[in-house]
């Protein structure tokens, strides 16, 4: 981890001469965590066209220019590929009054060269890092909006065939429940008569039973 404390004007003169001492003697800074503490460093000292010297396409993100920075303070790292994040602090000079703003320094790898894309790096600060966010909210927003527009359109080109198959459907299953009432109904007409059948048996023999009860009693001798 790299550290540049806040040093008096003397000794800030010193490093920077230091700095320039080691970029003359063994060219320009090599790994990521070099190249990003002699960036802000030249900023530091507002030493603009050192800082373009390792930036992106040469260009330093316009409002980097305004800002009067007093400290920084390189820390964690990432590497993937030819892309770089490292976490960073800067103090700002604001109107006498010092901010501490953390953001993101990103680094690309171009013909063996780390330099610093400063749009992203500008885009990684609180709170323009959640600005950015809502940037890509609002991308996959019109990227889910696209698909289910896709979506609808390809379903009401299937609607022809889904309405086809509705149909066949709807033909094959009226087919199946004939079949099935064509071999059920005699079933059930045949379960009901026989139900009726023995109703109608039950009720002869009440019947039967009801006039036993009501006829008068014979005289005796006399034949029944």
């Amino acid at each position: 981890m790299l550290r540049i404390a806040t040093f008096p004007t003397a000794k800030a003169a010193l490093l920077s001469l230091l700095i320039f001492t080691l970029l003359s003697a063994c060219g320009a800074p090599k790994t990521p965590q070099e190249v990003t503490a002699v960036f802000w460093q030249s900023l530091v000292d507002k030493n603009d066209q050192q800082a373009e010297k390792l930036s992106l396409n040469n260009t330093l993100a316009p409002s980097m220019r305004d800002f009067v920075i007093t400290d920084f303070k390189v820390e964690r790292i990432r590497i993937k590929d030819d892309h770089a994040k490292i976490d960073t602090l800067i103090w700002i000079d604001e109107s006498g009054h010092t901010k501490e703003v953390q953001l993101i320094t990103h680094l690309t790898q171009q013909d063996q060269r780390w330099l610093v894309d400063t749009e992203r790096t500008l885009d990684s600060r609180l709170p323009g890092a959640l600005h950015q966010l809502f940037k890509s909210l609002e991308g996959v927003k019109d990227g889910f909006i696209e698909s289910l527009n896709k979506s609808t359109q390809d379903m009401e080109k299937q609607l022809p065939e889904l309405e086809e198959n509705v149909k066949s459907l709807g033909k094959s299953l009226a087919d199946e429940l004939d079949k099935v009432l064509d071999d059920i109904l005699p079933k059930i007409q045949s379960a009901v008569e026989d139900s009726l059948n023995e109703m109608d048996k039950a009720l002869e023999q009440i019947e039967d039973e009801q006039h036993k009860n009501t006829s008068p009693p014979s005289r005796e001798g006399e034949p029944i």
